[in-house]
């Protein structure tokens, strides 16, 4: 199982997880999210209680279907959608390595609107901040 979040206007952040833990969930929204923000998801039923631990929650009815622009999940589905599509033209990948393509794909995700030489740099800028070179 797959968790994510995406900031609007924002960036992805996605983590294999081993199955529904609410104090998992708890812990990973924490660390990814601002206190006081708003989160949007798709049901209610599935996250902890988020308004206990400091964040606005408007939960998506995706059966109703929801017009205004401001309470979806779209974005987040976009990117599920980009995350099958690239995992499925691999033909089939090993499972011990799934974190890894994760991994690739959340950053090439969150970097596509950069040029080329854009996200060369951006490689070497993190390569040179995580290593002694």
């Amino acid at each position: 199982m797959v968790f994510g979040a995406l900031c609007r206007g924002g960036l992805v952040r996605a983590k294999l997880v081993r199955g529904y833990d609410t104090e998992m969930f708890r812990c990973l929204l924490k660390e990814w999210v601002e206190p006081g923000s708003i989160i949007y998801s798709s049901s209610a039923e599935y996250y902890p209680d988020l308004v206990g631990i400091g964040f606005v929650h408007r939960p998506v009815n995706l059966k109703k279907g929801h017009l205004d622009r401001d309470c979806h999940i779209n974005g987040l589905k976009g990117f599920w959608g980009y995350l099958k599509t690239r995992l499925s033209n691999r033909g089939g990948i090993r499972r011990a390595r799934v974190r890894l393509y994760l991994a690739e794909y959340v950053w090439r995700y969150n970097n596509r609107d950069k040029s080329t030489k854009e996200k060369i740099n951006t490689i070497i800028k993190l390569i040179k901040d995580t290593t002694n070179i």
